[in-house]
């Protein structure tokens, strides 16, 4: 991840591509997956591309979303409670700490 100045951050992915199947010829069909997760990609909160990529790989990136969707969700939800306490940064450090997040 490079910073871009006032644009924000670029990030440059490398794939190296092969066919499962060599024997047969690439058409655009299989490409098509690819094409659908560098979209999805773009468009992933930068708190799940931690979880997922930085701090634990092993979890995916769905479930990765999935986690940090849940505490977007939780967050209006409890700060009515105690605004400083629930604060999203303390519900996503609390829910994401490796004892909690193999649940």
């Amino acid at each position: 991840k490079l910073s871009d100045g006032d644009n924000g951050d670029v990030c440059m992915l490398r794939l190296l591509v092969s066919p499962i199947n060599e024997s047969q010829p690439l058409t655009e069909d299989m490409f098509i997956p690819i094409i659908r997760e560098l979209k999805r990609t773009k468009w992933t909160d930068p708190y799940a591309m931690d979880l997922v990529f930085n701090r634990y790989p092993w979890l995916g990136v769905t479930k990765g979303e999935i986690v940090t969707g849940l505490c977007s969700l939780l967050h209006p939800i409890m700060t009515r409670k105690n605004q400083f306490a629930f604060s999203l940064a303390n519900i996503f450090e609390t829910i994401t700490k490796e004892r909690y997040i193999q649940y």
